[in-house]
């Protein structure tokens, strides 16, 4: 049986996604900073439907860690920055932000 998991565990879980689709490019840690200053409290008001949508927030997270690590490469960067990050979560959230299957990926409260 699953125990509950908090808002911040969820958003821990998406902070290791995101690493996880970098492919192993250096982030920067203003990063992490900057995520979740932007979109932590969306996982505060949508954690009640953390487990029917957890596989979808995970791949939205995988997602932009990729296209961060793209945007880094097409730099010449072997590091990630913030605005590589950001670039690729507006990308991602204009796709699938809101609505179905929730706001997680909305930017801003």
């Amino acid at each position: 049986m699953e125990t509950a998991v908090t808002s911040q565990e969820a958003f821990d879980l998406t902070l290791i996604a995101f690493g996880s689709g970098t492919g192993g490019i250096y982030v920067k840690p203003e990063v992490a900073k900057n995520l979740r200053d932007l979109i932590y409290a969306n996982f505060q008001s949508e954690i009640n439907n953390w487990e029917s949508q957890k596989l979808f927030v995970l791949e939205c997270s995988r997602a932009i860690g990729r296209l961060a690590a793209q945007k880094a490469i097409s730099r010449g960067s072997i590091a990630i920055i913030w605005s590589d990050a950001e670039s690729a979560l507006k990308d991602v959230s204009n796709r699938y932000g809101g609505g179905v299957p929730g706001n997680w990926c909305r930017i801003g409260a």
